[in-house]
């Protein structure tokens, strides 16, 4: 019996099925259908490794939308189910002359890493095995390393929240990704959300829903494993942005610029407040932001002044000064070199949007908001240094979070 046309076979009944049933419903009803086929997933010998059978992007015959791999995101082991598949990989790699053994808290850790993920299993198990490793603590390095980040997206189980996939995102899914990763940090599993926000980032794999769906449409998601979490927060910290020239594109920039800042680095700073490492912190992520425009440090000979600003994003002439515990005079001294035309320090400093961030623990009175204007803005941070909230002249605005260590909290 020819297997794989068999189940090819089966993949167009089911899809066929389901555009049947779709054209019985309005676009907008909630019908779905799930296919769930085993085979030899990448393996020569079908029922060598269990894992289900993978076909090209799937697509919705009727929406023409990408449908979620088949199989790959509803197939769970349990731990005990894990180690099994583990055994049965082990003997299969023996078999083929290939003596292979794992150290036996390597079983539960990579369950642990994976949250009994098929694909993900699989995955570990050949890094593994091509690398050589065997050990607890050979596993513990993979996770803790940012290396194999970069090539994960080439295994079908990361496709998900490859960096392509996070990419493509938008500007809503990210800003509900990043509170989903700030809420992962602070030993959230399952996060509580409306089903209706959390659509897009389902169907695409980057999350999976842990819940029914209760009253008002309230359900709870998580990401698919460990592994998934490190490398969607590895790719959102990475992802491009397209600058825009406006003040809207300006100010997006300084909340990603905090964003990708690193609250453990932050912490080291606080018997010694260095302002220059939380410059640094601030200006080091750009490169990964954009390649088009240049960030230049300590500005202003080269436009005839004696100041000098701290970050100057040439091209988009916009200029951004940061101070830490900026309160009286020491504030007013950097406002007032913003001034125009003639009696501020950085005049002669061409600038189409400028800023002037004020890191402080104290929130500032409402007699301080109103001597400035827009341009200063005022974030008080939290005690660890995982989010600020954002002050200017009409009082608090937002809060923006700070995730930029790449680690499953934010300290260690």
């Amino acid at each position: 019996m020819k297997l794989k046309p068999a189940l090819q076979q089966l993949a167009n009944i089911g899809l066929s099925s389901y555009a049947s049933l779709l054209s019985m419903h309005p676009p907008a009803s909630t019908t779905g259908l799930r296919v769930l086929c085993l085979a030899g997933y990448g393996e020569a010998n079908v029922g060598t490794f269990s894992t289900p059978v993978g076909f090209m992007d799937p697509q919705d015959p009727v929406t023409r939308l990408r449908l979620p791999l088949l199989g790959l995101d509803f197939l769970r082991l349990d731990r005990e189910s894990t180690k099994q598949l583990i055994l049965r990989f082990t003997k299969i790699k023996t078999s083929h002359r290939k003596a292979l053994t794992f150290d036996a808290e390597v079983f539960n850790l990579i369950y642990d890493e994976t949250n009994g993920h098929v694909g993900a299993i699989r995955m570990l198990l050949h890094y593994l095995v091509d690398t050589d490793k065997r050990s607890k603590q050979d596993v513990l390095d993979f996770t803790r390393d940012d290396v194999p980040r970069h090539d994960l997206s080439a295994f079908r189980a990361f496709l998900s929240v490859s960096q392509t996939t996070i990419g493509r995102l938008p500007s809503e899914d990210i800003q509900l990704l990043v509170q989903l990763i700030a809420s992962f940090k602070k030993g959230t599993r399952g996060f509580p959300v409306q089903e209706i926000d959390v659509a897009n980032l389902v169907k695409l794999g980057v999350v999976v829903k842990t819940s029914g769906t209760g009253s008002y449409g309230a359900t709870t998601v998580s990401f698919p494993s460990p592994l998934h979490f490190d490398m969607t927060l590895y790719n959102i910290l990475n992802r491009r942005m397209q600058l825009q020239q406006n003040h809207n594109g300006f100010e997006q920039l300084l909340r990603e610029l905090v964003l990708r800042m690193s609250p453990k680095v932050l912490l080291n700073t606080t018997q010694v407040p260095l302002e220059c490492r939380w410059q640094d912190q601030f200006s080091q992520s750009f490169p990964t932001i954009s390649s088009s425009v240049n960030l230049k440090m300590s500005v202003g000979s080269e436009f005839g002044q004696r100041a000098f600003l701290d970050l100057y994003i040439d091209g988009f002439q916009w200029g951004v000064e940061l101070i830490r515990e900026g309160q009286g005079k020491r504030l007013e001294e950097n406002e007032v070199r913003f001034r125009r035309p003639n009696d501020g320090r950085y005049h002669g400093i061409p600038m189409q949007q400028y800023a002037l961030l004020n890191f402080t623990s104290k929130i500032p009175t409402p007699a301080v908001l109103n001597m400035y204007d827009n341009h200063v803005y005022h974030l008080v941070y939290n005690d660890t240094y995982t989010k600020v909230t954002v002050y200017q002249k009409e009082g608090a605005i937002t809060d923006w979070d700070l995730i930029g260590h790449q680690g499953r909290t934010e300290h260690s």
